[in-house]
């Protein structure tokens, strides 16, 4: 990618509009710009005005435009910025971005090259010129991907710095930590020196992990806010769930068999529903059946079943009538095999479940419709306006606290003591957890360590 060159793009939504934007940015901005406008604007004049583009300089074709100028530093990109509103048709904006490359500003030197911008450069350009941050441009990409409220929030946390800043001064915790237990490590010969106690350095790291908690509950975290959200078939083994599962999908996709165990992994495939206001999407996913008495089911696949119940938006519940039918926000009751003789079994009748069979159809317009009402009343549901996480944080913070929590542990086992011991060790699992931080504030040279030796206590007598 040349940085040196001054790149264009169009700015505004694909499709036709009232108006359209389009943008440069780049020391040759301006004067790419000038070359197309009647009235001339002064180079690194800053503010608003009208002029009159030149669509065909030999027809002397024109057309009103405003043009917005940002000279650099003060801008988006950190560079010059140049910015036309125009009228938004596609072709239109099209023919003026030929126009202004035809008639830029070409030479040898690559800061007066011109050419089209690729995808994500006008925010890279932010963050190379320190105009955006690495987290608030991550903030700009989930903005732009955003299908939900909550994803957006998610966005506008990052944007605002909010979870950057945090992130920062966690890091300067540990950092601190890390100094003291390194500066403990260094001095260990001179006996008036203490740079921490192991009790001091529990209840630190203890305070640091209940903050983490604490950020965490409140942005908390649902995987199907990332993605299409998913419908998982649960219940016991042989109740049906394969069955329902190829029903729902129109065709054959899972194996089903009256032998119980038959489903061993995680079967996930598209679904699209009529739902209120449109086409709805979703994941619908089938998974093993556990049958808690026998424990049949292996561990590997209890795992595999667990995580995509957890990752749930919303919960068949498949059964026969054997078992107690709950109620819970985003969980089906599906009383399947209804098509069979035990249908008029007083079991089998519950009011608060549907009646479904893969076999006949019957009940499966009902179902289809209950779990696009349960999808629609969840994006909605005020218990869901807390936004969350990217995975890529919550990675992170997760490894990190596993150096915390094993340089706490080491801390606690020296708590009675004036010295920790195994300090190399807990200085290691403390170093970890920094490691483990680097995609939230970046990595953490050796001379800030050694830095807060010196700020956090005086070693020199």
């Amino acid at each position: 990618m040349d940085t040196a060159a001054t790149i264009i793009a169009i700015s505004s939504p694909p499709g036709s509009a009232v108006h359209g934007l389009l943008r440069l940015s780049g020391d040759a901005a301006m004067e790419a710009v000038n070359n197309c406008l009647e009235s001339k604007i002064a180079s690194k004049w800053r503010g608003t005005c009208h002029s009159r583009f030149i669509i065909d300089p030999a027809l002397h074709s024109t057309l009103p435009v405003l043009v917005m100028s940002f000279p650099s530093p003060h801008s988006y990109t950190g560079e010059d910025v140049v910015e036309i509103k125009c009228p938004g048709n596609p072709d239109l904006l099209e023919r003026m971005i030929n126009r202004i490359i035809a008639g830029g500003a070409h030479s040898s030197d690559s800061k007066n090259n011109l050419r089209h911008a690729e995808p994500g450069e006008f925010t890279a350009r932010a963050y190379w010129h320190g105009r955006l941050t690495l987290n608030q441009a991550e903030g700009v990409a989930a903005a732009i991907a955003a299908r939900s409220d909550e994803q957006l929030e998610t966005a506008c946390l990052l944007l605002s710095q909010a979870f950057g800043n945090w992130a920062r001064q966690s890091g300067d915790e540990i950092t601190q930590l890390l100094a003291l237990v390194e500066a403990g490590i260094d001095f260990t010969d001179q006996e008036d020196v203490v740079a921490i106690k192991p009790a001091d350095l529990y209840e630190r790291i203890v305070d640091i992990q209940k903050q983490w908690q604490q950020w965490l509950g409140q942005y908390s975290v649902n995987e199907h806010h990332e993605a299409l959200p998913w419908v998982v078939l649960t219940g016991a083994p042989n109740v049906g769930k394969s069955t329902l599962f190829n029903a729902l999908l129109g065709r054959t996709r899972a194996v089903s068999s009256p032998i119980a165990g038959t489903t061993r992994d995680v079967l996930a495939e598209t679904l699209v529903l009529s739902g209120p206001t449109g086409p709805l999407s979703c994941i619908l996913v089938d998974v093993a059946g556990w049958d808690k008495r026998t424990g049949q089911l292996d561990a590997e696949m209890q795992i595999a079943a667990t995580t995509a119940v957890d990752r749930a938006a919303v919960q068949i519940a498949c059964s026969t009538g054997d078992v107690q039918m709950t109620q819970s926000p985003g969980v089906i009751n599906v009383l399947t095999k209804c098509d069979q003789a035990d249908v008029n079994q007083p079991l089998r009748r519950d009011k608060h479940a549907l009646m479904v069979s893969a076999i006949t159809g019957t009940g499966l317009a009902a179902l289809n419709v209950a779990i696009a009402e349960a999808i629609t009343n969840l994006s909605v549901s005020p218990t869901r306006t807390a936004p969350g996480l990217m995975s890529k944080h919550r990675q992170a913070l997760a490894d990190a606290s596993k150096g915390l929590t094993e340089a706490a542990s080491m801390a606690l086992m020296s708590a009675q003591q004036r010295q920790l011991d195994h300090a190399e060790l807990v200085a290691a699992a403390l170093g970890d957890a920094l490691t483990a931080m680097q995609p939230l504030i970046g990595q953490v040279p050796p001379d800030d360590v050694l830095d807060h030796v010196f700020a956090s206590f005086c070693v020199g007598k």
